[in-house]
């Protein structure tokens, strides 16, 4: 996993009345893994694949200050993330016979050994490959205005109204595939 970001707050002070801040962030991920169960042996049964990108950007702009016994904020932020990802599973005879609980010998066209429900010797040459991938993109899109006015009526009690106003897009076309299929010595 690589994973890495930046991020900066830049103050601006004019005057007591109008101070001005920004605050920017990137962010960037790079995610893979890679997992055989049995990879080593005979028992190549399985493995899963994930990978993941994804990258994300915010900024906020907000102006501030203070006239006499009223202060203000008013100010907009911006946020966009682009996240690509996948996932794979592949199951081999092996998985699907003896972890499954579905015995080669019980599918047409294939053969078991007494007992054990999966023909070790001929497990290559009858493989049921079975498994899973999904994949999908994402954009996030957001916005958002909000501000705040506050009048003191004494140095201990004051008033304060404020607000926001924050929309988002979010697009996220997703792909899923599943496969089964049965190859069997002819």
């Amino acid at each position: 996993k690589k994973d890495w970001g930046l991020s900066a707050t830049v103050n601006w002070d004019y005057s007591p009345g109008l101070a001005l801040t920004s605050i920017t962030g990137y962010r960037k991920t790079n995610f893979f893994q890679f997992l055989a169960t049995q990879a080593s042996t005979q028992l190549n049964s399985e493995n899963y694949q994930t990978a993941e990108q994804a990258k994300q950007f915010s900024e906020e702009l907000r102006a501030s200050g203070t006239f006499g016994r009223f202060s203000y904020v008013v100010g907009g932020y911006y946020f966009q993330e682009k996240l690509n990802t996948t996932a794979v599973a592949n199951f081999n005879g092996i998985v699907t016979c003896g972890v499954l609980g579905v015995p080669v010998g019980s599918i047409p066209g294939t053969f078991a050994e007494a007992g054990t429900g999966c023909n070790t010797e001929s497990i290559n040459a009858n493989t049921m490959f079975d498994g899973y991938a999904v994949g999908g993109r994402l954009k996030d899109t957001a916005y958002a205005l909000f501000g705040q006015l506050s009048y003191e009526l004494t140095d201990q009690i004051g008033i304060d109204v404020g607000g926001r106003y924050s929309w988002e897009t979010i697009k996220q076309p997703y792909q899923r595939f599943l496969f089964d299929a049965l190859f069997r010595r002819q």
